[in-house]
């Protein structure tokens, strides 16, 4: 599958919505000069659409180890998702 093409418009917007930061770690792209990527929350395939509430900014890294996973536990509070 050939990843959905993300105009630039709609990357400069959802960079503006993450603060530049991982939407998993949290650490901000400026401090650890590692290039942040555009995801899918919902990846494409499972269906995800390529909309600007269904993208965030993520490491490579932090993007592999969630995978196509789109449920976990939160580990604070031990409490699973709504599903």
């Amino acid at each position: 599958m050939t990843p959905a093409y993300i105009p630039v418009e709609l990357r400069r917007q959802v960079r503006a919505d993450a603060g530049r930061r991982c939407g998993y770690c949290r650490s901000p792209e400026v401090l650890t000069g590692i290039p942040l990527d555009i995801e899918h929350i919902i990846p494409e395939a499972a269906g995800g659409p390529t909309v600007r509430e269904n993208l965030w900014l993520a490491y490579h890294r932090c993007n592999m180890y969630k995978g196509d996973r789109i449920t976990a536990i939160d580990p604070p509070t031990l409490v699973a998702p709504l599903s």
